[in-house]
C-alpha cells in the first residue's frame, strides 16, 4: 500500500512510507512480565531491549527533517534502521533491538543461541526474507 500511495502522491510532493516499529514496551506488554511463563518466553526475555513508545515518534521526526526523504518514498522502513541511519537513540539513551539483526533472528526464530552470540548486531537479514518467513507462519 505504501508503494501505491507513493506513486499516486508523488506529483503532489508527498513522501509515503510504511513504518515498522520493532518490539515496543507498551504498558500492557510490560504488565505481562508479572507472569513467570511470559517472562521466560522469547518475547519476555527480549522486552528489556525493546523500544519505548516514543521511539517511533523520533523516527518520524528524523525522517521528516531529511531533505532527501523522497528517496525512500514507497518503502517499508523499520524504526531501528532509521535510528541507525539518523543517529538517534531511545529516550533512555539505548539503541533498541533490531528484528532484522541476524543474531536476533537466529536466537528467537531458529533457536541457535550460541551462534547468535558471535554475530554483531549490524549484520541484518534482508527485509524480503523476514517478510517471506513471517508470511509462512
Amino acid at each position: 500500500m505504501a508503494a501505491d500511495m507513493a506513486v499516486e502522491l508523488k506529483s503532489d510532493g508527498v513522501t509515503c512510507v510504511s513504518l515498522w516499529p520493532g518490539l515496543v514496551r507498551t504498558q500492557l506488554i510490560m504488565k505481562k512480565l508479572d507472569n513467570e511463563d511470559f517472562a521466560q518466553s522469547p518475547l519476555g526475555k527480549n522486552l528489556p531491549n525493546a523500544e519505548s513508545i516514543e521511539y517511533s515518534g523520533k523516527a518520524v521526526v528524523a525522517l521528516v527533517a531529511d531533505p532527501e526523504k523522497w528517496r525512500v518514498s514507497g518503502r517499508i522502513l523499520t524504526t531501528v534502521d532509521l535510528g541507525d541511519k539518523y543517529g538517534f537513540t531511545d529516550v533512555d539513551g539505548r539503541r533498541p533491538l533490531s528484528l532484522r539483526s541476524a543474531s536476533f533472528v537466529l536466537r528467537n526464530l531458529v533457536g541457535y543461541d550460541r551462534l547468535a552470540e558471535w554475530l554483531p548486531n549490524w549484520i541484518k537479514v534482508p527485509g524480503w526474507m523476514l517478510a517471506a518467513w513471517y508470511s509462512t507462519l
